[in-house]
Order: C-alpha cells, then structure tokens, then sequence
C-alpha cells in the first residue's frame, strides 16, 4: 500500500508529498456522470456496486494517494427520521425539520452497522477494487454541521434558526449534541471496523460560531468523538472560514487539520506548536483555471509548506463541478515532482 498519506497524517518522513482531494468523485468527471446514469446523488451513495466503481476509478484516474468514501454526510440522519432530497443548486433538503425542543422526542437513535449497511458494503467493495492499493478515508459530517441541517433544514450562509436554537434552548441543545456526537461517533467506528485508514470529521458550519459560542456548545462533543477514536487511525478535522477557531481546534485530539484557502495554512503549524499535521488549502476556482496561474499557485503552496513535516496536498474545499480532470492529474503530478526532488 500506499502508505504516504498515513505517513504525512502522524507527521513521518515521506518520500513525497501525499494529494488527494475533497469530493474528488464528483461530477466534473465523465465516468461519474456514466456511472450515475438517472440515480439521484443519495440513490448513487446508497448503491455499493456504483460507489466502489467511483472510488476506484477516481483513484486510478488522478493518481492520488488516498481515497474517500463516496456518500453525504446527511444520510446518517436519516435512520433517526430525518429525510433529505437533493435539490439543483440547493443541496440536501430535509423533508422535516427540527423547529422547538419537543421536536427532539422523535429523534430515533440506531445502529449505523444495521441501518447504513450500503455505507459499509460500499467500503469492502471500494478497498477490493482499489486492491488495497491507497488508504480509503472514512468520514461524517460533525455534530453541529449536522444539526444545522435538522434545523435549518438546508445549506445556507447564516443557519439563523440553528444559531438561535442553540441561545433560545440551552438544555435542550446539549441534548442534541449529545444525541448526534453519540451517533458520529459510532458511525466513525463502525467505519473503521470494516476497512478504512483514515477519518475525517466535516464540521463545515461551525465557522458561523463566535469563539465563546464554540467552546462552550460545540467544542466539548467534537472533542468527545476525537478522544474516543482509534489512536492508531489518523483523524482528520475540518472546518472552513474558521481561522478565528483555530486555536481550539488544535486542543482536538486531531492528527491533522485541514483548513481552507482563507487561512494561512503555516497557522496550523504556529498555533499547534508543530503537533498537528496540517491539510490544505489551495483556493478550488484554481483548478478551474489551469495553466501558468494553476501551475504558479501550486509551487507558492508547496514553497509555504517547506520545511513542515506533516503535510497533505489538497484543496481548501470540494472540487468544483467545472474543473478539468486534466488539471488535478496535472497537480498530482507536480506535487509528486516537486516534493520528491526536493526530500
């Protein structure tokens, strides 16, 4: 195996830098739009066959050194009775949401193993296809990101209602963290029993939060479910505009954080003392770009980065759906070169 990704995530020496990139079995490929064919994107993640076919192929297409686990980070919501469609340009969208604290009383808890088993069967099918060949990185969406979309019911820049739940009910938004760190948490678990090297926790939202708002009604259930997972499995966190929570961020029991293109990624390094391994960040239009701009972009991230053990290339978001997969082959070539004259 491939073990450059694992190696860079608990800051060892590599033989180059490791690439690999969020949502990089999307849409922008070809063989995505074959493979998905008429399926909605939740009944593509809930097909295991299609899924392990996408991871695999990505993996071979780019040439990067990791994969990750082809779903969305609301299905595991939906045992618990909350449903989501995905609308154009809107993302999920819940079918129910959470809107007073009583709302919470319907909250069902399960057992991921049972109720996502397409998640599980897809990992076996994915590390088969791939002949265990790079590490395949498990993920879920983290415990407030989650109840963003309970309450807020869909992606949007402010989750007003989500903020104001969280002030309005103190008592009863503590339950709720409770209740979903419970199940990220064991999902994560469940995850790495059947096969994955790596976790990763999108707790995409939580830049929303002021720096008191996260310490206090966040901080302590993220921080739960990193202490609780496996030490010899490499964890990941991520959150974008959050420079301001940073520094908590680096008091998780994180291997490695992975930051976007607005925050200076040599940060992660200064505010963790060295101790965590660092992810990120180059802006996503980039790839959409190509050319010298691409190319000039791609040498002043990995010139930032010199002289840091424990650093993984990626970008500081998702792959956009306009990107030319020639352009990522192209940067997972140049990091390769680059790093490898230079170690």
């Amino acid at each position: 195996m491939n073990t450059s990704f694992i190696d860079a995530c608990f800051r060892k020496e590599v033989d180059h830098t490791p690439v690999w990139f969020m949502r990089q079995a999307g849409r922008y490929l070809p063989f995505y739009r074959e493979i998905k064919g008429s399926k909605s994107v939740f009944e593509l993640a809930k097909d295991p066959e299609s899924v392990s076919e996408l991871v695999s192929r990505t993996v071979m297409e780019l040439g990067v050194d990791a994969a990750i686990v082809y779903s969305d980070i609301v299905l595991i919501l939906e045992p618990a009775g909350i449903n989501f469609t995905v609308k154009e340009h809107s993302g999920p969208v819940a079918d129910k949401m959470i809107t007073s604290p009583e709302d919470l009383d319907g909250l069902a808890s399960y057992n991921p193993e049972e109720e996502l088993g397409y998640v599980f069967e897809g990992i076996e099918l994915s590390l088969e296809k791939l002949n265990y060949s790079v590490p395949l990185i498990g993920f879920s969406g983290g415990p407030f990101t989650l109840a963003c979309y309970m309450i807020d019911g869909m992606k949007n820049r402010t989750m007003e209602k989500t903020r104001r739940f969280m002030h309005l009910y103190n008592k009863e938004w503590h339950r709720l963290m409770v209740f979903l760190s419970d199940m990220v948490l064991r999902f994560l678990k469940a995850q790495v029993k059947y096969g994955v090297s790596a976790l990763q926790v999108f707790d995409s939202w939580a830049g929303l939060l002021s720096k008191q708002d996260y310490k206090e009604k966040v901080m302590p259930y993220t921080k739960n479910i990193f202490t609780s997972l496996p030490s010899n499995v490499p964890k990941i966190h991520f959150c974008e505009n959050s420079s301001h929570l940073l520094e908590y961020f680096c008091e998780l029991d994180a291997d490695v954080l992975s930051v976007d293109w607005r925050t200076d990624i040599s940060l992660v390094w200064e505010y963790s003392k060295q101790a965590k391994a660092a992810q990120g960040n180059l802006d996503p239009v980039i790839p959409t770009i190509g050319g010298e701009v691409m190319l000039n972009a791609v040498k002043r991230l990995l010139r930032d980065v010199a002289g840091h053990r424990g650093y993984i290339f990626n970008l500081g978001h998702g792959v956009l759906p306009e990107t030319d997969p020639e352009n990522l082959k192209t940067i997972v070539k140049l990091v390769h070169e680059q790093t490898r004259r230079r170690i």
